[in-house]
């Protein structure tokens, strides 16, 4: 059965294929499950997430291993039903999805304008600015008013800003001649990317744009001459990238200025809302695989597949995670893919359990470390350890704490 906006509607299916979980080495547990293909597809890649962690976004195969010109566009329900988008020629992939999934947006594989789908409305190509002659989008806003990406003109591309809609033009850092968006924060406040001077690759820049204005991020680490700034945290105040295409991860935030994190190579391509996470893919070491790859403050870097298997207690066998694509806001749920025990590329999503309340660690348990937490915190106002709300931390948030014990 077809809309009337030349789009099938949702198929209802279970979009969980396969999951396991276990208790977890460190406390917290997971799921891990295989997002599930229809119809006669080959292949899936998961590519987004929404900032609820309830939709996944990307594209399946269905003939072959490689598209072979026959690709759709796809949404999967985390954590419900899901169902296929097929746009008109199919050939296409969404990338980046609102909150609960209500509006999607993508690119064809074999076409010049990017799309948007939505339950309401179905399918529909995206506007682009006058005189462009292709482009692509890259990420939305939350709330789905904004979407950024890059508009390909005779003369080179500049950065795509599409408002309710309407297309414009973010301008360029002074004296560049080119740009491209990459991301953009989920309260649409800042947008980042990437601006150049020139066509090699050391012209290029790290950018956020803020309230319209073209920034720089500042000086990069020593011996790097070029980085794309990729993705943003939730109010823009984090703000992570790669170094020279594939040269390593980096954290920006107003007071640090780009930090280099210890992975040895690799790009970015998530970061949760608060900015303590980072992922992407690459290498750890000289010369070692490269995979899907997790950072946060605490753990350092690591790939995802031992953080699953050591730190949430589930095991992969046969799997080899190829890239963690998202990041969901409050960073429980993740989204990529990676080759399956039956040598196939298959989408996956994993969510982390919550924390339960009282866990000031954020390692499931309620022990000495939270307590710790909640007397130095005392008497300081409200604050995580202000467990009751009522703007100071006190001997009643002792006593909650102590009631809900758990080690």
């Amino acid at each position: 059965m077809r809309s009337s906006h030349l789009l099938a509607p949702l198929t209802v299916a279970s979009s969980l294929l396969v999951a396991s979980s276990a208790s977890a080495a460190e406390g917290c547990s997971a799921t891990f499950s295989v997002l599930q293909v229809l119809g006669n597809s080959n292949e899936s890649f998961a590519y987004g997430v929404s900032p609820d962690g309830s939709v996944a976004v990307g594209r399946n195969s269905l003939t072959g291993p490689a598209c072979q010109g026959n690709c759709q566009a796809w949404r999967w329900s985390i954590t419900g039903p899901g169902g296929s988008i097929v746009p008109p020629a199919t050939n296409g992939e969404a990338v980046a999805s609102s909150l609960g999934g209500a509006l999607i947006v993508g690119n064809p594989l074999f076409g010049n304008i990017p799309f948007r789908w939505d339950p309401v409305n179905g399918y529909a190509l995206l506007s682009l600015p006058a005189g462009a002659i292709s482009g692509s989008v890259a990420d939305i806003s939350s709330d789905g008013t904004t979407v950024v990406g890059r508009a390909n003109f005779a003369t080179g591309e500049k950065p795509m800003l599409i408002v309710a809609g309407t297309p414009s033009l973010l301008p360029t850092l002074p004296g560049d001649i080119a740009a491209e968006a990459k991301g953009i924060s989920l309260d649409g406040s800042t947008i980042v990317g990437v601006s150049r001077t020139g066509s090699g690759l050391s012209s290029y820049s790290p950018v956020r744009w803020s309230q319209g204005a073209a920034l720089g991020l500042g000086p990069l680490p020593p011996n790097y001459s070029w980085a794309v700034a990729e993705v943003a945290s939730s109010d823009g105040s984090v703000i992570a990238g790669s170094l020279e295409g594939f040269k390593g991860f980096f954290r920006w935030t107003q007071a640090t200025g780009i930090v280099k994190l210890p992975v040895h190579s690799g790009s970015v391509t998530g970061v949760s809302g608060d900015g303590s996470i980072v992922i992407g893919m690459g290498q750890l070491v000289p010369n070692g695989p490269t995979a899907a790859i997790i950072w946060d403050a605490e753990h350092g870097a690591r790939f995802l597949q031992d953080a699953l298997a050591n730190e949430w207690g589930v095991a992969t066998p046969g799997w080899s995670f190829t890239t963690v694509e998202d990041i969901s806001a409050d960073g429980r749920t993740l989204v990529g893919f990676g080759w399956d025990p039956s040598n196939r590329r298959r989408a996956w999503s994993i969510v982390r359990e919550a924390p339960p309340f009282a866990d000031l660690t954020g390692d499931c348990r309620i022990e000495g470390a939270d307590l710790a937490i909640l007397l130095r915190a005392w008497g300081l106002p409200s604050g995580p350890a202000d467990l009751d709300g009522n703007g100071i931390v006190d001997g009643a948030d002792l006593t909650l704490l102590l009631g809900a014990w758990a080690p």
